[in-house]
């Protein structure tokens, strides 16, 4: 017989509460509900998503076995966005399409964001939340996040025990919800009058004594308070189950165990197979769990009717028997798992719970087609199980080269650098030596270890390679460490020179770059990128140029992401340069291309670079409406690409140029922000330059200041071409404070070491000196200088410049 839902007013209150505050505010809202096993999450969820206003409704539901599986939980999430008439399309490719693509989960998760928003209110529930795996829980809060930006309606309810799990959602809730559109309900007992109003509605002939003597011995759960009811004459409540497990026939049990240990649904050919029974034998055993209460088959499938009975019957289970038990649900789901990646790990887990060897699938995870799904404590389990082999089992090799591959592509570098120095330990192979060891120097180079990259470099360097990009490969990365970390440019681009002629020389002796292998072209495609860098450092703008044409050839017939990569190098070179047309034309190519392969990292670069061209070409509207999407996007990512700047100092300077002065302070915290000296430069630079333009000797101070800063950054940085760029604008503003000394004698610095010719160089000069004339009162010189800019300007659409020069 069911039972009504008694109670919980004030809760069910408070749900659907912030459900109306976010159809309201077409904003995400989300209710965390974490009471004891036994206090009645479930039924309360099941109650708060009856009969809303909200007509797509989801549950998802976290099984314990399961915590490991990369999207477990949420599938039945993404296949309803999927199915989203506009933009589900994408994230039915990515996740249900082709299964030779290796989507990470970013780009998942940016597809689900497009599906979403394209539909009307969505609300999800979510049922023991502790037991949801890690990459659906970060599904949900960027999901959430997206929300708020995108203004959908998106109503989450989750249930969950005290947990860590529960915990870390509650926190990451506050950090991303205001107060109104969030609420944190903990569930204690039910009151006296609900207790007894469960208890005779379970049984009418119960008179308010016994019904309050019974919520009493309950302590107040319903789940042990209905148990009682239905087991009167029980001296304690663990006894109820005990007494009732112990009354089950041999198949009944077996099937309880296997359901407890597997520790989700299973229909009853599942069980027949796992078993070896036929299927009238399974009817009969499921029949009498159903009327014992100890589980329900609902929707062809069968589960213990509650966790407590589930963690009841696996603690009374031997430990021999619940080892076999996962080993035989290893065997069955590994049997039918083919490449399919939550199968395979869901196999793992119960196959390193039985104690059993675990190399040869740990293998076959690594090699499915969807392994950049793993999150990191999946990465964890299969190293530890490569460190549990003999150090001369081949397959701890061959597990550790495919984890610290996979490690690298998912930004797990401390791991990724693990690995590849265990490769390079292990394998009597010199190439392969060779090549662990440029691939830990890359690992150290993404975690800015400037030293130990050096060693692994060093150590690579010393070991021979059949392989002829190999000398390529290592030329590329050291030019980048010179350049970025070291802050070495002649050094870096010294290397970088050196590093593309042999590229070219490799090139030449295979026959052209359509004659040379991938991993070939993609080393000659990282000297191009390495030269263009240090080109750029050492501002020489027709290198620059020249450079980045040449590499977006090298990257034709690569992947989309290095084409994306090729492109956006020109653009970075053009814009800084002063060509914003060009800059623009392929930053937007780059901003569509990405958009349409759901690549999120790629469209935040290219958002900036758009955003920052546009601004230049005096397009300012258009520039807002960019950088506001790319910084939505950056906040949704989480950690946006920060080579080239980031989108919120980018808007805030847009939204001065349109005419809101205040945004000068939030460019201040841009620049305090900002860990690269390359960019903290340029923002410090950036608020000295507005103060100046718009307050003059009034801002003296804060113009000074910023241009410290800014001075101290540039030291750091070691960049000619940033140094010489902050020179000559130091004398522009200066000027324009009316400090003409220190204004004339950095112009002379700036000038006694000759600039390159750039469009972008030449105009700041001018730009400088005509503000010192004009400081000293000599307008005709002035006029005559900026006169000369204009037409520059106008020919290059530099409207943004016009304007300021004027």
């Amino acid at each position: 017989m069911s039972v009504p839902f008694v109670g919980r007013r004030w809760e069910l209150g408070r749900i659907h509460e912030v459900t109306a505050r976010a159809l309201r505010g077409r904003a995400p809202a989300v209710a965390l509900i974490t009471g004891d096993p036994g206090s009645g999450k479930s039924r309360l969820l099941g109650e708060a998503l009856r009969g809303s206003e909200v007509r797509r409704t989801i549950r998802l539901v976290g099984f314990e076995p399961m915590v490991q599986v990369p999207l477990a939980a949420a599938a039945e999430l993404l296949r309803v966005l999927a199915r989203a008439p506009r933009d589900g399309a994408a994230l039915d490719r990515l996740v249900f399409g082709d299964v030779s693509a290796a989507p990470d989960p970013l780009r998942i998760f940016e597809a689900a964001h497009r599906a979403m928003a394209s539909t009307g209110p969505l609300r999800v529930g979510i049922d023991d939340l502790q037991w949801v795996d890690e990459r659906s829980v970060a599904l949900i809060h960027y999901l959430l996040r997206s929300a708020s930006a995108s203004r959908q309606p998106l109503v989450v309810v989750a249930v969950a025990r005290p947990s860590p799990v529960a915990a870390a959602f509650s926190a990451s809730i506050a950090s991303d919800l205001e107060t109104e559109r969030r609420a944190h309900i903990e569930l204690g007992p039910l009151p006296l009058e609900d207790g007894r109003a469960l208890a005779r509605a379970i049984d009418g002939h119960l008179d308010d004594v016994a019904a309050a003597d019974l919520w009493r011995r309950a302590a107040g759960s319903p789940f042990w308070l209905e148990a009682l009811v239905r087991g009167r004459g029980a001296d304690d409540m663990a006894g109820l189950i005990r007494d009732r497990l112990r009354h089950l026939g041999p198949d009944a049990g077996a099937i309880l165990a296997t359901l407890a240990v597997g520790a989700r649904p299973l229909t009853g050919d599942d069980v027949a197979e796992i078993q070896g029974w036929d299927a009238a034998r399974v009817r009969v055993a499921v029949r009498e769990l159903g009327a014992t209460g100890l589980a329900i088959e609902a929707s062809g499938a069968i589960r213990p009717t509650h966790d407590l009975i589930r963690e009841a019957t696996t603690a009374g289970l031997p430990s021999p028997m619940q080892r076999q038990l996962h080993g035989r649900l290893a065997e069955w789901i590994g049997e039918s798992a083919g490449d399919d990646l939550p199968l395979l790990r869901e196999a793992l887990t119960h196959r390193v719970a039985a104690g059993l060897p675990a190399a040869d699938l740990a293998l076959r995870i690594l090699s499915s087609p969807r392994h950049r799904l793993l999150d990191a404590d999946g990465l964890r389990l299969l190293a530890s199980i490569s460190d549990a082999l003999d150090r001369g089992d081949a397959r701890r090799l061959r597990i550790d080269r495919s984890l610290a591959e996979l490690a690298g592509l998912l930004g797990e570098q401390e791991l990724a650098l693990d690995r590849w120095k265990r490769v390079g330990s292990l394998t009597a192979d010199p190439d392969e030596r060779h090549q662990a060891s440029l691939e830990a120097a890359r690992s150290a180079y993404r975690l800015r270890r400037s030293g130990e990259a050096h060693e692994h470099l060093d150590r690579a360097r010393a070991l021979p390679s059949g392989r002829p990009e190999a000398p390529v490969a290592l030329g590329a990365l050291q030019a980048e460490i010179e350049l970025w970390l070291d802050h070495q440019t002649a050094n870096g681009a010294r290397t970088a020179d050196r590093t593309l002629a042999a590229a070219t020389s490799m090139a030449e002796a295979a026959g052209g770059l359509v004659a040379l292998s991938p991993d070939a072209r993609r080393a000659t495609l990282a000297a191009y990128e390495a030269a263009i860098d240090g080109a750029l450092q050492e501002d020489r703008a027709d290198d620059v140029v020249q450079l980045s044409e040449a590499s977006v050839r090298v990257a034709e017939g690569l992947d989309t992401e290095a084409y994306l990569s090729s492109l956006m190098r020109p653009a970075f070179g053009l814009r800084t340069l002063g060509h914003a047309r060009e800059a623009a034309t392929k930053y937007r190519e780059a901003w569509v291309l990405a958009g349409e392969a759901v690549l999120p990292s790629a469209m935040a670069e290219a958002g900036n670079g758009l955003s920052r061209a546009l601004r230049r070409l005096g397009e300012l509207e258009a520039a807002r409406l960019i950088a506001a999407e790319t910084v939505a996007l950056e906040r949704r990512v989480g950690h946006p690409p920060r080579r080239w700047g980031n989108a919120p100092s980018i808007l805030h300077h847009i939204e001065v140029a349109l005419g809101d002065a205040s945004r000068i302070r939030a460019l201040h915290e841009d620049a305090l922000a900002e860990p690269d000296p390359h960019y903290r430069l340029t923002v410090h630079q950036l608020v000295a330059t507005w103060q100046a333009w718009l307050h003059g000797p009034r801002a003296a101070a804060s113009v000074r200041a910023e241009l410290a800063a800014a001075k101290a950054s540039a030291a750091v940085a070691g960049c000619p071409r940033c140094g010489s760029e902050l020179l000559v604008t130091t004398a522009e503003l200066l000027a324009r404070i009316g400090d003409l000394d220190d204004a004339a004698e950095a112009l002379a610095s700036w000038e006694a070491t000759p600039p390159s010719g750039s469009l972008a160089n030449q105009l700041l000069g001018d730009r400088a000196r005509a503000a010192l004339a004009h400081a000293r009162g000599d307008d005709a010189a002035a006029i005559a200088l900026l006169e000369c800019s204009v037409e520059v300007l106008e020919r290059e659409g530099l409207l943004e410049d016009q304007i300021l020069a004027l």
